[in-house]
């Protein structure tokens, strides 16, 4: 029988044995980051925790132990929770602000752009990130070998995105695309050209720096694009703010973020490291952008370059519950799972399913905010070209919530190296989604063009829940009670106000003429029209409903609010003890 597994503090980064450690620990430079796992002495315990895995040095002087696993991670959430608040106000106003200066067809055509640059991008994904943050290895030779992999890879997506340009703009018969797929792919290369520091620290859970960096310059982004857009309202606003992100970006990363200065190199055993991690990525990227981008694709041929617009942006607000456990899951989740497989893999599927039951409520809540805000949202701010997002955005997030489940069992199986079945689910979700949308489109239009996306995703998911359950992680009977949960407390909210207009009746005329008549001397809805010219019709018909307007909206706060119970119990006395700590 094999000896169990634990830390061995003479194979952790830095390499030598407790010569040269001792040397290194004389000098400062020695760090006690984990890097490699080695058999132990008989009778050692086994480091199910993270402070055991930073080595006897850090042990010994307290001043050097680095903080905890749990602590790093609640600190991470927390960061990237506040910068995500700020982002997404961002965009969400930025929409607002963009829909009112450009046409919907401005929108479809950038997305068409953006959707052939992006699958370019994941039919070349090597796994350079995710290599760099699972990996033990983490020496100067291994950072720079990803870093100019990385260089490589950029440069090829803008070549290939170039010789597409042509023939995307006969297919969809416009001429725009020949100039603007190039330029947007420019994003590519400086993806390329970023700096890999960003990765380290992400790897460390050192989240403070990156995420100020993405607010940054996602406001950066904002501002080009509306500025832009005001001068010359065409589709080259959208990406000249894209691109001026991106440059930014780079620019941030190799100047303000702390670390090493990255250089060109190449060394054959970093290569094979990678590319052996990669491989399976590489296929499941391909297809997993099929999976993603299919649905952009498929309707701007089948509805036109209006229809995908108003999608577009149906989704940009529907999407935000999937981006807000996307980056969790991300930024948080796959370091900290990464983690645990390598140091405690026999405690592993207890403490992922743990994990999932403090973010799933979190992702409910999300996904009823969309659910009940989207048709006030939609028909308050935006022109009525833009409204049918307003029945759009609710039915997309079926698929969102089926893609927020997703977001951490991929990310388990990807800790895991199970690389070929993530792969497999993603052939799956191609598949189902092709089938699904096209019969959808036909018998229900594009709502049955929503759903099949959904029915998609959902066919990813059955693949990867059985893959763990092979693993011995059984999460299939959670995710369908909640699920199940989810789809009653939508309901409920969604006929909540019809149901409470016809219990609240009798005061309308009262309403009625608060809009209409005494308010008129006071100004406010000359200055409403003003601000918001589209908005002003549709307020004051909320305004003689007021009290079933109202009730409803306490009414789906409530079950919102009342979701996020179950993740608060677990998740509050864990802030006090990383508060404490």
């Amino acid at each position: 029988m094999s000896a169990p597994e634990h830390i061995d503090p003479d194979t952790t980064a830095g390499g030598g044995g407790p010569a040269t450690r001792g040397r290194e620990r004389a000098t400062g430079a020695w760090s006690p980051t984990v890097t490699r796992i080695a058999p132990h002495r008989a009778g050692a315990p086994e480091p199910e925790r993270a402070g055991v895995a930073n080595g006897a040095a850090s042990l010994a002087d307290p001043a050097s132990r680095t903080p905890s696993l749990k602590s790093r991670a609640i600190k991470g959430t927390l960061i990237w929770g506040v910068a995500y608040v700020f982002m997404q106000v961002l965009r969400l106003g930025g929409n607002v602000w963009l829909a009112a200066l450009l046409a919907p067809w401005t929108f479809g055509l950038v997305a068409i752009a953006r959707a052939i640059q992006q699958g370019l991008t994941m039919f070349t994904e090597l796994g350079i990130r995710p290599a760099l943050i699972q990996s033990a290895r983490s020496d100067d030779d291994f950072v720079n070998t990803a870093w100019t992999l990385g260089l490589i890879r950029g440069g090829a997506i803008w070549l290939c995105a170039s010789a597409l340009a042509y023939p995307m703009a006969l297919f969809y018969a416009r001429d725009e695309l020949v100039t603007l797929v190039p330029l947007l792919s420019l994003t590519a290369v400086l993806a390329g050209m970023q700096s890999t520091r960003s990765v380290t620290m992400n790897r460390e859970l050192r989240e403070g720096p990156r995420a100020a960096m993405e607010v940054g310059t996602a406001a950066l982004s904002r501002a080009v694009m509306i500025a832009w857009a005001y001068a010359s309202p065409t589709p080259w606003a959208l990406v000249a703010g894209t691109i001026a992100g991106s440059l930014a970006t780079v620019l941030i990363s190799h100047t303000l973020l702390p670390g090493e200065i990255n250089r060109i190199r190449l060394e054959k055993a970093a290569m094979r490291a990678i590319m052996k991690f990669g491989t399976w990525i590489f296929v499941g990227t391909m297809i997993a952008f099929l999976g993603q981008q299919l649905d952009k694709v498929m309707l701007g041929k089948l509805d036109g370059l209006n229809m995908l617009g108003v999608y577009t942006m149906a989704l940009a607000l529907c999407a935000i519950p999937r981006e807000v456990l996307g980056t969790i899951a991300v930024k948080i989740l796959y370091p900290v799972m990464a983690e645990m497989a390598r140091e405690a893999p026999r405690h592993y599927a207890r403490r992922v399913a743990r994990i999932r039951s403090m973010i799933l409520p979190l992702g409910m809540a999300c996904i009823l905010g969309v659910v009940f805000a989207s048709p006030w949202f939609f028909t308050l701010l935006y022109r009525e070209s833009y409204h049918d997002a307003a029945w759009i955005a609710p039915l997309a997030c079926a698929g969102v919530w089926v893609a927020i489940l997703n977001a951490s069992t991929n990310k388990a199986l990807l800790a895991l190296g199970k690389t070929r079945a993530l792969a497999v689910a993603g052939l799956i979700r191609v598949v189902v989604t092709a089938a699904a949308c096209l019969a959808g489109y036909d018998l229900l239009g594009v709502a049955g063009f929503v759903l099949g996306v959904a029915a998609g995703a959902l066919g990813e998911h059955a693949s990867n829940l059985f893959t763990l359950s092979r693993c011995g992680l059984n999460l299939a009977w959670r995710d369908t009670l909640a699920t199940l949960v989810l789809a009653a407390l939508a309901m409920s909210g969604w006929f909540s106000f019809d149901t409470l207009a016809a219990v609240l009746p009798g005061t309308d005329a009262m309403f009625a003429s608060l809009a209409n008549t005494p308010s008129q001397a006071l100004g406010w809805s000359t200055l409403l029209e003003l601000a918001l010219p589209d908005a002003r019709g549709p307020i004051l018909a909320l305004v003689e409903q007021a009290p079933a307007v109202l009730a409803s909206l306490v009414f789906q706060a409530a079950i919102t609010l009342a979701v996020l119970i179950p993740s608060a119990r677990q998740v509050l006395p864990m802030l006090r003890k990383a508060r404490k700590a």
